[in-house]
């Protein structure tokens, strides 16, 4: 019986292994002018919440509340993230109750950094760069999401950066939503392809096609 177990269990986990070694993932990278950013795209939220960036102590506190979906690899990513230089973690909070409903992270322009399943790197030249956007489940589709887009746009229009610019993966529609309805527009279209130890990344112009 315990034979029969130890198979299940290998072979259940034969086709997270090979996604690994064969895949064929397809994004598009989008952008956002902050040098005309205004109030049209406010986005509205009981007044309760906010978007505070995150210490080692408040960080650490998200994580208990929410061990249930943020593993722990992931939660000392974002921990040695927040030392960074140019790196921010924020967190999305209840002045009134402490909870967290969600996070998401802020590269500065300048910041070299590398999509790492893309094999793409993020050049960020007088661009800030948003990733790691992440709503707890109990909080979906409340706005949350739009909430941190929103925040993070006003904080960074103000610091000579030009352009917000965001990474989304085809098959992620409302993130997508989300960006566009804050003006956030495709500039270029990203495939990689995987095979074994070779990775290759084709990347294309993205032109919107006249009405």
């Amino acid at each position: 019986m315990k034979c029969l177990k130890f198979f299940k269990r290998k072979l259940s986990s034969i086709p997270n292994k090979l996604s690994k070694l064969f895949y064929i993932k397809k994004a598009s990278e989008y952008e956002c002018d902050l040098t005309s950013f205004s109030s049209k795209y406010e986005v509205s939220l009981n007044s309760e919440f906010e978007l505070t960036e995150f210490d080692e102590k408040s960080l650490e506190e998200m994580y208990e509340q929410n061990k249930n979906e943020i593993d722990y690899c992931h939660y000392i990513i974002l921990k040695e993230r927040t030392k960074l230089p140019g790196y921010h973690v924020y967190g999305i909070r209840s002045r009134n109750h402490g909870f967290y409903s969600g996070y998401c992270s802020v590269a500065e322009k300048d910041v070299k950094v590398k999509e790492s399943t893309l094999n793409y790197e993020i050049r960020n030249e007088n661009e800030v760069y948003f990733f790691d956007d992440y709503i707890f489940k109990k909080h979906r589709s409340r706005g949350f999401h739009k909430f941190s887009i929103y925040e993070r746009m006003k904080i960074f229009a103000g610091k000579s950066a030009t352009r917000a610019v965001v990474i989304i993966f085809d098959n992620n529609k409302i993130s997508q939503s989300s960006y566009k309805t804050l003006g956030f527009s495709k500039r270029k279209t990203i495939t990689a392809l995987k095979l074994l130890f070779i990775k290759m990344t084709f990347c294309k112009a993205y032109h919107n096609k006249p009405r």
